[in-house]
């Protein structure tokens, strides 16, 4: 038990500090670069390279995704916490594991609803848009089996506070 606690605290520092340099990473490819490296969309890039669409709208459209991220590390971070001190089945562990599944969905859907806002934008302005929506089938059964994993734990504590008060 003690060596799983050590190693979920390293993880934890490590998960932090690599979020830190691939998000200083994008930020700096944003604004030094004048490359936007984490949103993959055609129109994006072509609205953000136009001077008739503001980088700076174009930036509070992205500013959630990145947001977004950062949340999903926080809650990472906070459920390595709780495996450190040895929490693995506690109600807020499992609360920070459900926390993260739903940011990742939030960050999915958020990802579509920008992908239709921006092919509409990019139509108002250059008279041609197409829709592009990109939903990878392994991000979607890895969420379908993160939530699937977060109900067999529930079950599974359920089953153990069962016991312990049959004893």
């Amino acid at each position: 038990m003690d060596k799983i606690q050590k190693i979920s605290g390293v993880m934890r520092w490590t998960v932090l500090l690599i979020a830190v340099v691939v998000i200083s990473y994008l930020l700096y490819q944003q604004w030094i670069e004048n490359t936007i490296a984490y949103f993959e969309n055609e129109m994006l890039y072509h609205l953000w390279e136009s001077d008739q669409a503001s980088n700076g709208l174009i930036t509070l459209f992205l500013a959630p995704i990145l947001v977004l991220m950062a949340l999903s590390v926080y809650w990472i971070f906070a459920l390595l916490g709780q495996f450190q001190q040895g929490e693995f089945f506690s109600p807020l562990a499992l609360r920070y594991y459900v926390a993260f599944i739903w940011t990742k969905v939030a960050g999915l859907l958020y990802k579509l609803l920008l992908s239709i806002v921006v092919a509409k934008w990019h139509g108002a302005l250059f008279d041609s848009n197409k829709l592009i929506i990109h939903l990878e089938f392994g991000y979607l059964t890895t969420l379908i089996l993160m939530g699937l994993v977060a109900y067999l734990l529930k079950a599974a504590k359920a089953i153990e506070d069962e016991n312990k008060e049959f004893v």
